[in-house]
């Protein structure tokens, strides 16, 4: 069982740890919305000080790598993974739908930009 002082430098340990993960968030917005970003980091922090928790007795050699890398890594993981899986069949295939005319619009954009150049510049070779 962690005393108080214990839980309290654990929570530090946590929400600095999270801080310097905030980088991962827009690669994160790709996917997910803005409020299911902040559930996934609160879920992820609830998780992160767990496995800290349960993990106190680790050589400080090992838990060099588990304290900031894969505890970390795991603990975002597992948060999107249960947001993912509540998100209902169709959520999904909506999203991806939209995903995917993004993408042919921006090629249609590209490709017109594209044809107007080379139309401008045979107007000026003629």
């Amino acid at each position: 069982m962690l005393t108080e002082n214990q839980k309290n430098e654990l929570n530090k340990k946590t929400c600095k740890v999270l801080k310097s993960k905030e980088s991962f968030k827009p690669e994160m917005a790709k996917r997910f919305s803005s409020s299911d970003i902040e559930k996934i980091w609160a879920d992820a922090e609830k998780r992160l000080f767990d496995m800290y928790a349960g993990h106190t007795d680790l050589p400080k050699g090992v838990s060099a790598h588990t304290d900031n890398f894969i505890f970390p890594a795991a603990a975002i993981y597992l948060s999107m993974k249960e947001i993912d899986k509540n998100r209902s069949a169709k959520q999904r295939a909506l999203r991806m739908f939209f995903i995917r005319k993004r993408r042919a619009l921006s090629a249609w954009i590209l490709l017109s930009a594209l044809t107007t150049s080379i139309l401008q510049r045979l107007a000026v070779q003629n």
